[in-house]
């Protein structure tokens, strides 16, 4: 999932829901783009460990 949001109520809500990953949109374009190309390079069981340490990724 895709949000402007990182309230963790919002986050919790996605993740009860189903959602495999949370990322909250970066202010910085560099950072936003590395996340996108990570995400369109990688497997699902790739993206977690590929995206720990960004800001904007938020995991259950």
């Amino acid at each position: 999932m895709y949000s402007t949001s990182s309230a963790k109520r919002d986050v919790d809500r996605a993740y009860q829901l189903g959602v495999s990953l949370f990322l909250t949109k970066p202010e910085d374009y560099r950072e936003l783009r590395g996340i996108l190309q990570i995400v369109v390079t990688s497997s699902k069981d790739e993206l977690k460990r590929k995206l720990t340490g960004y800001n904007s990724v938020k995991t259950s």
